[in-house]
Formats: C-alpha cells, sequence, structure tokens
C-alpha cells in the first residue's frame, strides 16, 4: 500500500501535528509486515533535513509565514515540477492532517485519482483564528469552511474523544474513528527512574537532588495559556519560600523551571517571567531535537507542567507518562481526558491560584508523587508500533470499502525514481489520449494540475489559509 500524508508542517518545523505525520510515516515505513510505505507531502523548508528518513518527503514552494514564525506558506499553485511529481506518484490512499493548502492538495488528488481521502481534525481552529482576525463572525465563517472539508472526507479521525467532541461544536456530523497518538521512548523502570541520559543532563544544567524540577515541553504561544503558567510559578516560589524560611539548597532557586521549544511568543514569555522575578529559577532551553536529551528531562522532572485549553492531544503528555514523570493539567481540558487526580495525573482549576496550589500539596508528599508517576506510565504510555497497526488497520478497512485493496508489492525507496519515470510516461500517454478522445472545443485541466476543475471546485478547496 502506498500512503500519501499531507501536513503544512513538518520537520525541521516541529510541533504535535508534525511529529504525528513523522512517526506515522516513520512506523509504517519501517514494519516490513505492513507491505506499506508512506510519502510525505508538505511545505518547502530552508536546511530541510528530509535526507535522513526512511520515508520519502515530497515538498512544494512556500513563503515564510510572516503571522505565525517559523511556519511556511505553501505556494503550491506555483510549483509546477511539483505538480508534476504528485501526478506521477500511485497513491492508495491519501491522509489530510489538515484542512488548509496540504489537506486541499490531498482532496484534489483523491478526487481526480478515485481513491479515499482520510482527514485528521487535530487542532482547535477557532482558537488559532481568534488572535488574528479579532472577530468572533468571521473565525465562525472560517471554522464553516472547515467543517465542509471533513464533510468531504471519506473518513474522519481525531486523537481523542475530547477533540470528537469539539469536532461536534464546531457543526462536524458525521461519523468519527479516534486514533490515540504514542511515543518511542521506552517506560523507563520504576525501581530505577534515572538513565545516563538523565545523568547527564543534570550535569549539564546543574541541577541537584533536593530541589524540584519543572518541565514545560511545547510552542511557545499564548493559546497554550502559559500565562497562567508563568504567574503560578511564582505563587509556587513564594509558597515554598514561606514553608522553608530560606532559598534552596545552597541559597540556589527553590525550584526549577525548564521550557523547551519555540514559537512567536518566546521572547514575551522571558519578558514575562523576568517581570515576575523568576530569573533565577527558570532556563529557557529552545527547540530541543535530540531524543535522549529529552529523555532525560523529562526523568529528571518531578512535575511536568501543561496548562493548556487549546490542545486537542499532546505527545509530551505520554512522553512525560513514559519517563514516571506525571502532569498537572486543567481540569475540563481536553488533553486531561482519563486523568483521575492522584492516580495517573494532577487536575486544577484554571486559575494561577489553584494550578499553584495543586503543585505544593504534591510536593508535599514524595511518595504519593512517585504512585502518581507509576499511574501515568501505566495509563498514557503507549507505543508508536502499537498505533502504526491501528492506523494500518483504519486504512486496509477503508480501502476495502472502496473495493481498491492494493495487491501489488511495495517498491523500496532505491527503486522509485526508475518507477516513478515509468509511471510519469504512462500518465502523459493517458493525458494525450484522453485529450484527443475530448476534442479540441471542450474545456480541458492542464496536465499535472493540482487545482481542482471549476466542475468540482468549492469556496473551501481554493482556499488557502494556514
Amino acid at each position: 500500500m502506498l500512503i500519501g500524508e499531507f501536513n503544512e508542517s513538518f520537520p525541521p518545523i516541529t510541533d504535535g501535528v508534525a511529529n504525528v505525520v513523522r512517526n506515522y510515516a516513520h512506523w509504517i515505513t519501517k514494519d516490513l509486515s505492513f507491505n506499506s510505505r508512506c510519502i510525505v507531502v508538505t511545505p518547502d523548508v530552508p536546511e530541510n533535513t528530509d535526507s535522513r528518513e526512511i520515508f520519502e518527503v515530497v515538498r512544494y514552494a512556500s513563503l515564510p509565514f510572516l503571522l505565525r514564525p517559523p511556519y511556511r506558506l505553501g505556494m503550491p499553485h506555483l510549483d509546477a515540477q511539483f505538480r508534476t511529481r504528485l501526478e506521477a506518484i500511485p497513491f492508495d490512499i491519501v491522509h489530510a492532517h489538515t484542512p488548509f493548502n496540504s489537506g486541499l492538495i490531498a482532496a484534489s488528488y483523491a478526487r481526480r485519482h478515485g481513491v479515499p481521502l482520510v482527514a485528521s481534525f487535530h487542532t482547535k481552529y477557532r482558537d488559532d483564528f481568534l488572535p488574528f482576525v479579532r472577530s468572533p463572525a468571521i473565525a465562525d465563517a472560517m471554522i464553516r469552511e472547515i467543517v465542509r472539508f471533513y464533510d468531504k472526507a471519506d473518513s474522519v479521525w481525531t486523537v481523542s474523544n475530547a477533540s470528537v467532541d469539539a469536532l461536534r461544536e464546531y457543526g462536524y456530523k458525521g461519523p468519527v474513528t479516534v486514533i490515540q497518538n504514542g511515543t518511542e521512548l521506552t517506560p523507563a523502570d520504576p525501581s530505577h527512574r534515572r538513565s545516563a541520559a538523565c545523568d547527564s543532563v543534570c550535569a549539564a544544567l546543574g541541577l541537584r537532588d533536593g530541589t524540584p524540577v519543572f518541565l514545560y515541553v511545547g510552542q511557545h504561544v499564548w493559546q497554550k495559556n502559559l500565562r497562567l503558567l508563568v504567574e503560578s510559578l511564582a505563587l509556587v516560589r513564594d509558597g515554598l519560600l514561606r514553608a522553608r524560611r530560606n532559598p534552596g539548597p545552597d541559597g540556589g532557586p527553590s525550584f526549577h523551571m525548564l521550557f523547551v521549544g519555540g514559537g512567536d511568543a518566546a521572547k514575551e514569555l522571558e519578558e514575562l517571567v523576568e517581570s515576575h522575578g523568576l530569573s533565577q529559577e527558570t532556563r529557557f532551553l529552545g527547540v530541543v531535537r535530540d531524543r535522549e536529551i529529552l529523555r532525560g528531562l523529562f526523568e529528571r522532572s518531578d512535575l511536568f507542567l501543561f496548562p493548556s485549553k487549546y490542545d486537542t492531544s499532546a505527545l509530551v503528555i505520554r512522553e512525560s507518562a513514559a519517563a514516571l514523570c506525571p502532569t498537572v493539567f486543567i481540569e475540563g481540558s481536553t488533553v486531561s481526558e482519563g486523568v483521575e487526580d492522584g492516580v495517573n495525573g494532577y487536575l486544577a482549576d484554571d486559575t494561577p491560584q489553584s494550578f499553584a496550589k495543586r503543585i505544593l500539596a504534591v510536593l508535599e508528599d514524595p511518595e504519593a508523587l512517585k504512585r502518581t508517576g507509576t499511574g501515568a506510565q501505566r495509563d498514557f504510555h503507549r507505543s508508536w508500533t502499537t498505533v502504526a497497526g491501528e492506523v494500518m488497520g483504519q486504512y486496509r478497512e477503508i480501502l476495502a470499502r472502496f473495493g481498491s485493496e492494493p495487491a501489488r508489492p511495495v517498491q523500496k525507496r532505491s527503486t522509485m525514481r526508475a518507477a516513478d519515470a515509468t509511471k510519469r510516461k504512462a500518465v502523459r500517454a493517458d493525458q494525450a489520449s484522453k485529450k484527443k478522445a475530448e476534442g479540441s472545443g471542450r474545456q480541458r485541466k492542464r496536465s499535472g494540475s493540482i487545482v481542482p476543475s471549476s466542475e468540482t471546485s468549492t469556496p473551501s478547496d481554493e482556499s488557502s489559509a494556514s
């Protein structure tokens, strides 16, 4: 089976959805028992690292998205080479992880070639739109276009039951399949939690035993409720100082707060930390792509702090759980699905006071904290190999409904260029034959165009939001 995974972002631009796409493509391609291969379709990024992947990445022209760096604004209609390349790929099924440019390319390909379209709902788009359009009415109109995109898909997926509710709130009424995300991090041993990676991180950052360590990994954007996080940390510092009546060991900070990631609010976030007098306690580590360093950070952290109400799912929560590090959530948030307070995580109200109070209470009972970390690992750790098996099962069911289960063997990547050249010749010959049969008086699409014909296009097909 040849599968197309389409998304707006892909490494080196890193976010949750980009990581999902990469892991789908990696684990499906890697497992030879699937007899399948993925190709990722995404906007071009200067100095990309695609050569490191075991699957192919097809890029199309893009420009910097000035409203949301480091994201790119795809320009597929200006990239003739990409359009020709796309037409030469014989996908059996296409999967859109976005309703924007890459998703519209997937939808157009599916219509032209008669293959199934899967569409995943990963993001609360209304929360993305409002800060830019500053009009609930305009945001709602944009959401209606998003729903039209999902209405046209052959199968709609989400990453949690709570995100199904969000999609319903937007107005989607069709069936939904839930495929939860995973992590490649192996579960830490409860009897010896810290690995060599943890020891290296502690030495590099000077993290000593006896000082609590808190961690946040994710985009530095205000939608993640990071203002509440910083304000709660100021209250935690004050609470610890009152309890101890002095700073941390040897006059150091009473805790360490580590921020990992980047985003358009990164500079303002640092300024907010400074304004609350938290510079001594806080470190900004930037984007960390080394998985062993991330493993070490999770293993050393006492709590993972994730106050986001914006996310539909978060890979970092599963990564944290793998390392026996429980998460503090906002009660009622989509990502808090399945959390039992004090059993496999912690819940707080959506106020700095409540969030800080929950952190301080947790630190009072180290043994209970360990038990909760074990519960988090038990309930939330899930491997990408398990996810890949579920995804492939769904793909095969969808293809079976189409009556088009592929029987051809999957080619190795090293043979792709020759196969693609043969396919392109066949496509050109077929197109020439169709043109001759149709006659010169009939309106036709350009060869290799990804833009839908006027007979099938809708306003949402032609939108280019990102």
